[in-house]
């Protein structure tokens, strides 16, 4: 058989030049690489992918461009650290915890509130002393 009819599945030609075989498959449905579609499946010749590679990068041969990039298959695939999950649970996480900060900063202040409002009410009333305010705010009570 001819090299030039000589087709090969888009994964073949992965492991002959630096695409992927999902770029080659891209190329391919655009019509940016010669390809041919048989039962679904795409197939170009050694030929027409060397002519893609050389258009892209003159001066290059096929060999000379499959030899300098790593194949992606031949990577271990990366996983993500985080999962979506973990992100989501982390974003809460955050929330929660700014919320909290807020609360906090809140009550702080209406602490500091209160505190200066019995300051000014005991100065009002004449009392210096805030055992005797105590004292006063507890007979109020009993009636």
């Amino acid at each position: 058989m001819n090299t030039d009819t000589e087709y090969l599945s888009l994964w073949e030609a992965s492991k002959l030049s630096p695409y992927s075989q999902e770029y080659l498959g891209l190329l391919a449905r655009k019509k940016m690489l010669k390809a041919v579609k048989i039962n679904k499946r795409w197939f170009t010749t050694r030929d027409w992918l060397a002519e893609y590679v050389e258009e892209k990068n003159p001066g290059t041969s096929l060999l000379e461009e499959a030899s300098r990039a790593p194949q992606a298959s031949d990577r271990p695939r990366e996983r993500s650290l985080l999962s979506p999950a973990l992100i989501v649970i982390a974003s809460l996480l955050v929330l929660i915890f700014i919320g909290y900060l807020r609360l906090s900063h809140q009550i702080a202040h209406l602490e500091a509130e209160s505190d200066s409002l019995q300051e000014s009410m005991q100065q009002e009333n004449g009392l210096a002393n805030p055992e005797m305010f105590q004292m006063f705010q507890k007979q109020d009570l009993a009636f």
